[in-house]
């Protein structure tokens, strides 16, 4: 799923000149790399696993620097971008979250991120890795709306093939959940979740196919997450 974003998000931050990113959630550093190319990037990761798989990848890249711990709640910066994929829908104060990551960037710069769509495909996955909710789309413009954001964009990612990917994990995973999971755990555990270590390159290759598929979706309500971007206002 992370290229099936990623070849929408990379036209998106593209778009204009970034050169200062934040990124909230680096997880293992799969789309690190590409979003830090020509760019300063600062990213956090609370997971120690996740973070030091993160440090490996990125270990030839002299303009990222990674800190294994949450953003804190003092901003820095200020950033031209705030990146947060599939972030959102782990924090229960959603609005308060998105509220205080525009302290992050400058006026006129931008926040872009991904989250899972559609609550009516809310699942044994999303419980798993410390899902609070999944958005609709009219929902997470809404969201950005109240947060101050402008210009906000919806795009639709994951049409045909992440339809089947949810529901090969909702099956695996629905055996598992005999209880309730720890929501905060399980947080920390999702940026490893069915994220693969190795063989990155051929994966990329493997969904170049799906990747071209789903383009015609982007501006429908089709698919199984939004990639969204506001503009921050003064």
């Amino acid at each position: 799923m992370a290229h099936l974003r990623l070849d929408l998000l990379l036209p998106l931050l593209n778009s204009e000149p970034t050169p200062r990113v934040v990124e909230v959630g680096t997880g293992m550093g799969g789309l690190t790399w590409h979003l830090a190319q020509g760019r300063e990037l600062l990213g956090f990761e609370p997971d120690p696993e996740s973070f030091e798989v993160a440090t490996q990848r990125l270990r030839g890249c002299p303009n990222v620097e990674l800190r294994n711990e949450r953003l804190p709640p003092e901003a820095e910066g200020p950033f031209d971008v705030l990146i947060a994929l599939e972030v959102l829908e782990h924090i229960e104060d959603d609005l308060g979250a998105l509220r205080s990551w525009t302290r992050w960037v400058r006026p006129g710069g931008r926040i872009l991120i991904s989250v899972p769509a559609k609550q009516a495909r809310y699942g044994p996955m999303d419980r798993q890795v410390g899902h609070y909710r999944r958005y609709e789309r009219d929902g997470i413009e809404a969201l950005f709306l109240e947060a101050g954001l402008r210009e906000v964009t919806v795009l639709s990612y994951g049409m045909p093939l992440g339809y089947l990917l949810d529901l090969v994990k909702n099956r695996l995973l629905a055996p598992r959940l005999s209880k309730a999971p720890d929501t905060d755990s399980e947080t920390l555990r999702s940026g490893r979740a069915f994220q693969p270590r190795r063989w990155g390159g051929l994966i990329s290759l493997l969904m170049f196919p799906f990747r071209l598929t789903q383009r015609p979706f982007v501006r429908s309500h089709f698919g199984t997450g939004w990639i969204v971007v506001g503009r921050v206002t003064p």
